[in-house]
Order: structure tokens, then sequence, then C-alpha cells
């Protein structure tokens, strides 16, 4: 299998404290793949984990059956950096939909952010605008668009193994 995520999560930058509610990143693939992972970016001042995350059809706002998880277990301790909740990639994101990645915070948290100029590229996956939903006792459909800025939340999905290269083929002739 082949794994692509949208962020090489290597270094990420400042951090806005306070935020309550439901960031995202919308994303699109360029072919079908299943989803194995919902990373969200967690910073050393974190005190809480998301309580929710889910994945989200941008066209009808429905979150994509069998994503919700309303109780995640997560990688890692709230401050940890990159922490995922991991989904078994029988769930297949279609090629040339868009999609939201969400991950909801119930109480105040730290969001890490970045500015950066979309779309960022990874293989078969591409994120395309960070957005967020301020507020709220669960999560939510995102309703304010981030502008240049990224809240590290991600999206990992999975090809099969490409088809190896037919190995060179010969016959031999009957000898006389």
């Amino acid at each position: 299998m082949t794994v692509y995520s949208i962020w090489d999560q290597g270094a990420v930058s400042p951090a806005l404290a306070g935020f309550q509610g439901t960031l995202t990143t919308e994303f699109t693939l360029s072919q079908s793949a299943g989803l194995t992972g919902i990373w969200v970016y967690s910073p050393a001042t974190d005190t809480v984990l998301p309580s929710s995350c889910a994945i989200y059809l941008v066209s009808g706002t429905s979150i994509v059956s069998g994503t919700l998880n309303s109780s995640p277990s997560w990688s890692g301790a709230a401050g940890s950096g990159w922490i995922k909740c991991s989904y078994d990639g029988t769930i297949t994101l279609a090629a040339s939909t868009s999609y939201i990645v969400a991950a909801f915070f119930e109480s105040s948290a730290t969001a890490a952010y970045n500015s950066l100029t979309w779309p960022v590229a990874n293989g078969i996956i591409t994120g395309t605008a960070a957005l967020y939903f301020s507020g709220g006792a669960s999560i939510q459909y995102p309703l304010s668009d981030a502008g240049g800025t990224t809240y590290w939340i991600d999206a990992e999905v999975t090809t099969a193994a490409p088809v190896p290269a037919q190995a060179y083929v010969y016959s031999m002739r009957a000898m006389p």
C-alpha cells in the first residue's frame, strides 16, 4: 500500500490560543483511496484533545458514512505534536470529490496555524483550503474560510500497491 497525507508532519509554527469549535482542511483526491487516519497537530501548550473527528462532503455538507468518530482514540496526548485517529481503510473516498477533514474541540484548545499558499499537493491528495466553525456544542460543517492559513488538520489515505512492471518474459524454442 502507498500512504498519502497533505502535510509532511514536520515543523509547524505559531499557536492561536483559546479556540473552541471545529477546525478543518478541505481536500480532493486524484484517485480513489481508503481512509486510514485523521491527523491533528496538538501544540505543546494544548491541554485538551479533539473530542470528535469526521470527513464531510463539500457537496451537500453531510458527513461521509462511517467517518464520524465521537470518542476518538488519539495516538498521543494533548500537547504531543501530531496525533492520529486511525481508520481501517475500508471507507473509500472517491476521486475528483471535494471533502473536508474535521476535528472538534469542545473546550478551549490551542490551534497551531501557519500562513501558506493553497493548494498544497502530495501525490494523490491536494489540500485546497482551511476552514473553521467557531463555538458550537458538537462537530459542525465549517462556515468560515481561514484565508491563507492552515490549522494542521490532515487526512491520511492509502491506495493499493502499484502494479509492478512485468518481468521480462522469454521462451525457449524446442531444440532440434
